[in-house]
């Protein structure tokens, strides 16, 4: 796990981005913030000789809200509701009760997994980000990632149970660097732009990530088949998922949209199209991407510059696009572009010659 992971080395996301930061005072005015996403029926600083002071931004990440928060300590209640929560400390530890037991969660230790319950918390600092996801779209993504072989056991009932997950199980620690990284990736990404997370689908790699903490024998999935035993796509399935790809190269598509379109598991997608490109699910679309936009960068519109094609194709970041498309094509869009007006010029003196 990378030294930037433990206390006081890895800054809160969200919270230092324009407009999104709240300062409160009024730990009630707290509790209506949050309340948007999970209903808070009480909030009470531990330290009532103490001003209450607290910075909190709400993050909509698409399938999953961030609630980034930092400040005094609290006692919290809940309500009963209807999302699931990863909770990811930053500092401190908290006092989580669900369902007649309680779990701590002490940064540099574990992350911790709540079901939709009503819930209480007591916490020595308030800092860490809470990750909402509905119950129906973490158990929608994990039948997807399971394929249709399954994994042995009822999906929902593994789902939502609460689970403290600890860093040095196999497999975890990793597996939560990368949540933390991803979160990281999301507050740089907002730099960019407000539409620039919708087309990343980081919501979609966080809820998966979330299923393969909570099911670990999905990581053992792909040693546990073998090739013919698994769910292949006919040649009519794969057919049919390219045309949707190129069909919606323009909007964000999650691995999770690629295995739900083809109607098998990740094992059976990435064979196939290794099998076949010689490539990931996810290099072949960006590929696809790529192709277009040379395509498009071709044939440009009237004052179609780089980064409207750019952005027809996929890409919501200039700097990535002209990265890949040199690396694929052997020149950057821009020189490719104005190789393209230079000609259209030259036929254009041409004929009026």
């Amino acid at each position: 796990m990378p030294s930037t992971l433990y206390p006081g080395q890895l800054e809160l996301p969200f919270l230092d981005q324009p407009g999104l930061g709240i300062h409160h005072s009024d730990p009630q005015l707290w509790a209506e913030l949050v309340s948007s996403t999970i209903p808070v029926s009480i909030c009470e600083p531990r330290d009532a000789h103490r001003p209450f002071h607290n910075r909190t931004a709400v993050v909509n990440l698409g399938a999953v809200t961030a609630v980034a928060t930092e400040g005094s300590a609290i006692s919290v209640s809940t309500e009963a509701h209807q999302a699931c929560q990863l909770l990811l400390p930053y500092n401190g530890n908290g006092l989580w009760s669900c369902e007649g037991r309680t779990y701590d969660n002490p940064v540099g230790c574990s992350v911790l997994f709540l079901p939709p319950a009503s819930l209480r918390l007591e916490n020595t600092v308030t800092c860490g980000v809470s990750l909402n996801i509905a119950a129906d779209q973490l158990i929608r993504t994990a039948v997807t990632m399971a394929g249709p072989d399954g994994i042995g056991r009822d999906l929902a009932q593994a789902l939502l149970q609460p689970q403290r997950l600890l860093w040095h199980q196999a497999g975890q620690r990793e597996l939560v660097a990368c949540v933390y990284r991803t979160l990281t990736s999301a507050d740089q990404a907002l730099q960019a732009g407000p539409g620039a997370l919708p087309m990343l689908r980081l919501d979609d790699l966080l809820i998966r990530l979330t299923v393969l903490l909570l099911l670990p024998e999905l990581r053992q999935l792909a040693t546990g088949r073998s090739e013919r035993h698994s769910s292949q796509p006919s040649p009519g399935q794969l057919g049919d998922l390219l045309a949707w790809i190129e069909a919606h190269l323009d909007q964000p598509i999650s691995l999770s949209d690629l295995e739900t379109q083809a109607r098998c598991s990740r094992r059976t997608l990435q064979y196939q199209f290794r099998q076949r490109y010689g490539c990931t699910p996810m290099q072949w679309l960006r590929q696809r991407r790529l192709e277009r936009a040379r395509t498009r960068l071709n044939n440009p519109q009237p004052g179609e510059g780089v980064w409207q094609i750019a952005q027809s194709c996929g890409y919501t970041n200039l700097s990535s696009f002209s990265r890949d498309f040199r690396a694929q094509h052997g020149l950057t869009a821009s020189e490719l572009l104005r190789q393209r007006w230079r000609s259209a010029s030259e036929d254009n003196t041409a004929s009026h010659s």
